[in-house]
């Protein structure tokens, strides 16, 4: 038996290639038998001795997964392949173990171990990196990093390696899984690499948990420009996971007269949301008036304000019609604001990012004052755009489908900006009885099948762009499982990338059937009149019921 790839990672589809050689030959009763337990979705056979093989599907028995392939030939003292695909359960790392049995009638079952074994994979990108106090850090100014860590397997310890690290100050940088830097363990330079290493023993990554691990670090103050800095994630068992922060950290050289440092609330905000930028700005030396920021007009949604104190009036910030910026001139009375290198000004900006936005707003804020140089600080503020529905309730038809009857979902949905890239729409798999299809149109073949995806169906609906403007009409069709009735536990969630997911909760009501298994009377006919009769049922549900169970009988037959 052979199989590929030979150093499989979770998730990939694993190819077995077997070569027969039977002592006589059958004809009849063949299969080969693998466990559940030890694989994940859909398991196929098919020929590989055929240059266009057809695949077919392996059905579960008990508890293993039964592959028929009584079709092909098994010939006396000829070698006969076979291939079988899977893929291995996700949370396995190491060592798959997996007993494969091929079964022939009148033969003795031949059982096989193929040494394969699975590489894990860590995500610590789950969510989002947060950066603070922004992703754009002054030189010698400390950057926190914040981190969610997923992984497909659990992990027996964990290393943080820092590569390229002479940017960074060797005795500054700390993790730790609390956001507090006094508390956090220093990372240790290797005595053998000379790398700055964060050992993680102890800390446990999983597929079940996020994990959210803190990193400290300092840069050198004559560190200008994108960081070149790569943190290596690694665990025994698992592909290493290589963060490049220079594409996501840029540090600013202290060059600039106004020293302008940003913290953001929310930092995701949703599209339509209200974003608070507090600045707390220095300068070398006391201003003299002229003191304001400014923003392009573009990157805001209605009216910027901004306050002195996060309970103060605050000001709005007219529009420059020229420039096509929004300028707040720091004078109003009541809510001056004046730099000096002796006490730190606190400005508050509020505004709505433009609801058209996918993704990061790059809103450069502009700082300014007389006899000073113009110093521009761009705050990560990462928009989530949302998908619209268009109407509400969703179309159904049937509106009360029964046990056996196809059902029809119908979407109309447009979106607060332009979908980029990663649009899907997503169903758990425990509703259906065969598959889920989907369509823009309700026309008979036209719709593509969904597939099985961490049980979930997934539809790849890429081709299709949501914006502002655009409304897309999709068609859902399935067939509910027999053994369900009453409200169905459907989540129809829209993804894409940048946009929050939108999920909804279908009201498909499904009535289940009865099946007549048995019916008698006693006495049997004829009846003398006044005889009492017993009416004897055996009755079968498609599922088990859920309330006002009941039998009727007509009254003009009773006495």
């Amino acid at each position: 038996v052979a199989f590929s790839p030979s150093a499989p990672f979770s998730g990939d589809l694993v190819t077995l290639t077997f070569t027969l050689l039977p002592s006589g030959t059958s004809y009849l009763g063949k299969k080969v038998l693998i466990p559940q337990a030890k694989v994940f979705g859909p398991v196929q056979w098919f020929d590989p001795a055929n240059p266009t093989p057809t695949y077919h599907r392996c059905v579960p028995i008990l508890d293993h997964l039964e592959c028929n392939f009584t079709v092909l030939p098994l010939l006396a003292r000829t070698a006969r392949p076979l291939g079988i695909q899977f893929v291995p359960a996700l949370q396995t790392v190491g060592p798959l173990n997996i007993t494969v049995t091929v079964a022939v009638d009148f033969f003795d079952p031949l059982a096989v171990m193929p040494n394969i074994s699975v590489t894990g994979r860590i995500n610590p990108l789950f969510q989002p990196a947060v950066f603070s106090p922004s992703a754009r850090p002054r030189a010698g100014e400390q950057l926190r990093i914040e981190y969610t860590v997923r992984a497909t397997g659990w992990t027996t310890a964990g290393l943080i390696t820092l590569y390229e690290d002479a940017v960074v100050q060797n005795n500054n940088v700390r993790w730790s899984q609390h956001n507090e830097f006094s508390l956090a363990t220093p990372c240790l330079v290797s005595n053998s690499s000379g790398l700055i290493r964060c050992d993680l023993t102890g800390v446990l990554f999983g597929p079940e948990n996020d994990t959210v691990i803190y990193v400290w670090m300092t840069t050198f103050t004559t560190i200008v420009g994108p960081l070149n800095l790569t943190l290596a994630w690694a665990a025994p068992g698992f592909e290493i996971f290589n963060h490049s922060l220079a594409s996501y950290v840029t540090i600013f050289g202290a060059m600039g007269l106004l020293f302008p440092i940003s913290y953001v609330t929310p930092v995701f905000p949703k599209a339509n949301d209200r974003v608070v930028v507090h600045y707390v700005i220095s300068s070398t030396g006391p201003t003299i008036g002229g003191e304001s920021v400014r923003v392009l007009a573009s990157k805001v949604s209605g009216d910027l304000y901004y306050s002195i104190a996060s309970n103060s009036t605050r000001i709005v910030c007219p529009l420059d019609s020229a420039a096509m910026v929004l300028v707040c001139r720091l004078k109003s009375p009541g809510s001056e604001v004046h730099f000096s290198p002796d006490a730190a000004a606190n400005v508050f900006l509020w505004f709505k990012p433009n609801n058209a936005t996918v993704g990061e707003l790059h809103a450069a804020f502009i700082f300014g004052a007389t006899d000073y140089d113009d110093v521009s600080d761009e705050p990560f503020i990462f928009v989530r755009a949302q998908f619209i529905p268009e109407f509400l309730p969703l179309v159904v038809t049937p509106s009360q489908p029964r046990t056996g009857q196809l059902v029809w979902l119908h979407y109309s949905v447009r979106a607060s900006g332009i979908t980029p890239i990663g649009q899907r729409l997503s169903v758990p798999v425990g509703c259906f009885e065969e598959g889920l299809w989907w369509s823009v149109s309700n026309v008979s073949g036209s719709y593509q099948s969904c597939n099985i995806l961490y049980f979930e169906y997934v539809c790849n609906i890429s081709e299709l762009t949501f914006g502002p403007n655009t409304t897309q009409d999709i068609w859902l069709h399935f067939l509910p499982r027999k053994n369900l009735a009453g409200p169905l536990p459907l989540v129809v969630r829209f993804e894409a990338t940048g946009f929050d997911d939108y999920a909804h909760l279908p009201p498909v009501d499904k009535f289940g059937a009865f099946t007549l298994v048995k019916a008698s009377m006693q006495p049997v006919e004829p009846l003398s009149a006044g005889q009492m009769v017993q009416l004897h049922y055996i009755i079968r549900a498609s599922s088990v019921s859920i309330g006002g169970e009941n039998v009727s009988l007509p009254n003009s037959l009773l006495e």
